[in-house]
C-alpha cells in the first residue's frame, strides 16, 4: 500500500502538530525539516491570591468561631488549593483564531512542565486547570480561540456550588522568534463566599441558602465573566461551636452594581437592594415549620481569589441582623414558596 502524505509526515516530523499547520505541512513536503518544528519546554504555576489559613485565621476569632473554623477549613481546601489536577493546552492561530493543537495532562502538583514538539509558527495559547475535576462546569467553544470558554454545565436558574479551585493563563507564544522555553502563570478565577450564622436564642430546624448575581462563564482569551444566564448557585453548610456557616464556591461578582445582577426582579426592599453587587437568599425554618426569608446584600464585590467571610446573627424570629455596613438585609417572615425560584426547603 503507497504511504500518504499523513504517514510520511507524521515520521519526518515525530509528531501531529505538523498535520495542523501549512507552513509546517509544506517545510516538511519540500524535506526541509528543519522547519518542520522544535521540541519547546513549557512550565506552568498555579497560583492563589487567598490563602485559606491565613483567613480563616483573622476572620474567626471567638472560641466558637473557632471550632467553626477547623470543619470550614476542610471543606474548602479543595476551593483554595494550588494543587491542580488536571490541565487542559490549547494552542491556537493568533491571527484567525483557530485551534491548530490541543493536549490534556493530570498533574496532581502546584507547578507542571511538559516538553512538546511544535512547528515553528506563534501561537495564542490558554491553559487551563482543574476543569475535569470540577463536575459544576464544562469547557466549551474549543475550536476558535474567541469562543473557547467555561460554563454551568447544570441547565436552570439553580446551579451547584463549586467544589475545585480553578485557574486560567493566556500568553502569546513567539515560538518563531528563537526562544524554546516559555513560563506561564495560571491565575484563580473562582470564589468562594461565607455566611457565618450565629442562631442566638432562634428556634431554627434548618436552613437554605442560594448566592445570586454571580457570573454564570467565563470567556478565557479575553478573562472576561458573563453573567447570562442569570443562575442561583445553591450553598453548602457545616458547624460548629453552635454557629452554622453557608458557603458557596462560585464565579465573581461584576466590579459595579450598576452591572449586577445581584437583585433580580421579585426583591422585597429597593432601598436595601441599592447598590449591592450580589445577594444571598437565606430561608431559616423554625421549630413551628414557619420559614423567615432573608435577602442579604453585599455591597462590596466578590472577586476572583477571594473568600469572602460574612457574619449575621438571628432574633428569634428569624431574622437575620448584619453588623457590618456592606450588608443589607430585607426579610419577609412566614414566606412561603410561590414567586421565588425552586427552593429546596
Amino acid at each position: 500500500m503507497k504511504p500518504t502524505y499523513t504517514s510520511l509526515l507524521r515520521t519526518l516530523c515525530r509528531g501531529a502538530l505538523c498535520l495542523t499547520a501549512a507552513a509546517a505541512l509544506s517545510a516538511c513536503i519540500d524535506e526541509d525539516l528543519s522547519r518542520c518544528g522544535k521540541d519547546y519546554a513549557l512550565t506552568y504555576r498555579f497560583l492563589l491570591q487567598t490563602s485559606l489559613d491565613e483567613t480563616l485565621a483573622r476572620e474567626f476569632t471567638t472560641p466558637a468561631e473557632r471550632q467553626l473554623a477547623t470543619p470550614l477549613q476542610a471543606a474548602l481546601a479543595p476551593l483554595f488549593s494550588e494543587q491542580a489536577q488536571d490541565l487542559t493546552l490549547h494552542f491556537h492561530h493568533p491571527a484567525t483564531g483557530e485551534r491548530l493543537y490541543y493536549e490534556e495532562h493530570l498533574v496532581g502538583s502546584q507547578e507542571a512542565g511538559f516538553t512538546l514538539y511544535l512547528p515553528e509558527q506563534d501561537y495564542s495559547h490558554v491553559a487551563l486547570a482543574n476543569l475535569g475535576a470540577e463536575p459544576a462546569l464544562r469547557t466549551a467553544g474549543g475550536a476558535s480561540l474567541s469562543s473557547l470558554a467555561w460554563e454551568m454545565a447544570a441547565e436552570g436558574d439553580t446551579v451547584p456550588s463549586l467544589t475545585q479551585s480553578l485557574f486560567c493563563g493566556w500568553q502569546y507564544l513567539a515560538v518563531g522568534s528563537g526562544q524554546t522555553s516559555f513560563f506561564m502563570p495560571l491565575y484563580m478565577q473562582d470564589c468562594a463566599a461565607v455566611w457565618v450564622i450565629d442562631p442566638r436564642t432562634a428556634p431554627v430546624a434548618s436552613y437554605e441558602a442560594y448566592v445570586a448575581g454571580t457570573a454564570s462563564g467565563f470567556l478565557c482569551a479575553d478573562s472576561t465573566f458573563v453573567y447570562r444566564p442569570a443562575q442561583r448557585v445553591r450553598t453548602l453548610q457545616t458547624a460548629g461551636g453552635g454557629l452554622t456557616a453557608v458557603y458557596a464556591g462560585c464565579l465573581p461578582s461584576p466590579d459595579s452594581p450598576a452591572e449586577a445582577q445581584a437583585a433580580p426582579a421579585g426583591r422585597s426592599d429597593y432601598s436595601e437592594a441599592a447598590g449591592a453587587y450580589w445577594t444571598t437568599y437565606l430561608y431559616v425554618r423554625l421549630a413551628s415549620g414557619e420559614v423567615t426569608k432573608n435577602e442579604l446584600y453585599v455591597r462590596s464585590p466578590l472577586r476572583a481569589g477571594e473568600l469572602k467571610v460574612l457574619k449575621i446573627r438571628l432574633n428569634d424570629r428569624g431574622e437575620a441582623v448584619a453588623d457590618e455596613r456592606e450588608v443589607g438585609v430585607s426579610v419577609t417572615l412566614d414566606w412561603k414558596p410561590g414567586g421565588d425560584f425552586d427552593v429546596e426547603m
